[in-house]
């Protein structure tokens, strides 16, 4: 798929050619001169097939493969231990939660929703989130409870 869209950029590179060629003829203005400047700014035209390739596959990968900066805390930053999802969706650590209940926080920190946080309880536990987290993270998880322990 990907050679043949890179097949058809080189077509079309090629039609664009011409056609400048021709709107100079006639227009005598010089927008042919301008274009090979104006391609080589754009790194889709200026990377080679493997570079392309390779750029292609990354972009899929990270579409795919939970990344950790998904899973982070708003307040501590680091990975969502015991994760408790509020009413307004948003993800924090148990930890986190319950010292933001004992400093009186009512709204949640991220989009301010009223009460969020002061009506969050245990049973807002995200299970499955919880078991990917220890899925895919557990060097980090692992780290976070220790840290957890210490405090």
């Amino acid at each position: 798929e990907l050679c043949n869209v890179r097949q058809m950029q080189s077509l079309n590179q090629l039609a664009v050619t011409k056609i400048l060629k021709k709107h100079d003829k006639r227009t005598r203005l010089s927008a042919r001169s301008y274009y090979p400047i104006f391609m080589s700014n754009d790194p889709f035209f200026t990377l080679n097939l493997s570079q392309s390739m390779a750029l292609a596959i990354c972009d899929r990968f990270t579409a795919i493969v939970p990344q950790l900066d998904d899973y982070l805390c708003p307040i501590c930053y680091g990975l969502c231990w015991k994760p408790i999802r509020l009413v307004c969706r948003h993800i924090f650590c148990l930890r986190c939660l319950i010292k933001a209940q004992r400093t009186d926080m009512q709204d949640c920190p991220v989009c301010r929703h009223p009460k969020a946080v002061s009506e969050a309880y245990a049973d807002q536990l995200d299970t499955p989130l919880m078991n990917m987290l220890a899925l895919y993270f557990p060097r980090e998880l692992k780290q976070k409870k220790k840290d957890n322990d210490r405090e």
